[in-house]
Parts: structure tokens; sequence; C-alpha cells
């Protein structure tokens, strides 16, 4: 049979080949493109793998890096609890004024303040404010770690080299 169709490349696929780098040749006779595969190999060509190394690799990144961000944003979740959004807004502003409460207690404090009265737990303003800043640095310190780690598996995977190296992060 006289092979009709230029080949330039081909890939083993699952099912049987990519051939050109466009075009899905199935392992079922019948069908010319796959003759034509055929005959190819049979003149001592070797189908390439399907992959690469170097698409091995970027697809292994993209992964672990999918994996690292998956993570983070577990943590982070975790970390705030059900907390919602509106009030951690205010968390800077309640930090701000607790730390500044804290220096002088001359300073209005109109969100502690409010919050106080509105809590009715009978705590000081002051008694108030050290609890935010103990809840601020102990959330800092649990955030740091977190996105510390993240930024160190982010420089790990982009600095990997092989398959095997991004798999042991």
């Amino acid at each position: 049979m006289l092979n009709t169709i230029e080949i330039t490349s081909v890939k083993i696929q699952q099912n049987g080949w990519l051939l050109n780098g466009n075009m899905s040749v199935p392992d079922a006779s019948g069908n010319r493109e796959r003759e034509s595969i055929m005959a190819w190999i049979a003149d001592g060509n070797t189908p390439e793998p399907e992959f690469a190394d170097a698409e091995l690799l970027v697809q292994a990144k993209a992964s672990k890096l999918a994996e690292a961000t998956a993570t983070y944003n577990t943590s982070v979740t975790a970390l705030v609890g059900n907390t919602d959004q509106y009030e951690q807004t205010s968390w800077s502003t309640q930090e701000a004024e607790a730390r500044a409460y804290i220096a002088s207690d001359k300073v209005l404090t109109p969100l502690l303040s409010g919050m106080v009265v509105a809590r009715g737990l009978s705590e000081t303003v002051l008694q108030f404010a050290n609890l935010i800043i103990a809840n601020a640095d102990a959330y800092r310190n649990a955030y740091a770690t977190i996105l510390g780690t993240y930024q160190a598996n982010q420089k790990a995977i982009s600095k990997a080299t092989t398959v095997a190296e991004v798999q042991a992060i």
C-alpha cells in the first residue's frame, strides 16, 4: 500500500497515536491514517512517547501548584474559622484602636467602645483591647507560617527541574 499521508511526527496515545501533532488516530484497522502509521513504523520509525519529559514536568508543576494552593486556601479558611468577611474587614481597625488604647487610655476607641457595650459581657475596653491584641498576634503568627510555607512551595516548584523533584515537594 502506498503511503499517501505525509508523516512528520507520531506520538503514542492511550488508544492509538497522535499524528503530526493534531490528529488522533485510533488503533483500529480500517482507516487510512492507521495504515500509514503502521507502514511508517514498519519502515523502522519509532513513535515518540505521549509526553516528552518537558511536557511531563510542566504538568507535574501545574498539578503540584494547584495542590499547594488548595492546601493554603484550606489552612487560611481553618484559621479564620466561621468569621465572616465583614468582621474580618474590621480586624485592622480593631487592632489599631486596641494598640493605641494600650499605649494611652486617653485615645478614643469608637469601634472598641461600641463593641464592648454591644457585647454586654461586663468587660472593660482595656480587657477587650488586650484580647484583640492577643488574637491579632496569634493570627499573624499562624498566618505567617501558612503563607511562608505556601511561598516556599511555590519557589521549590518553580525551581524543580525534574518530575521527581516536583513530586518530592
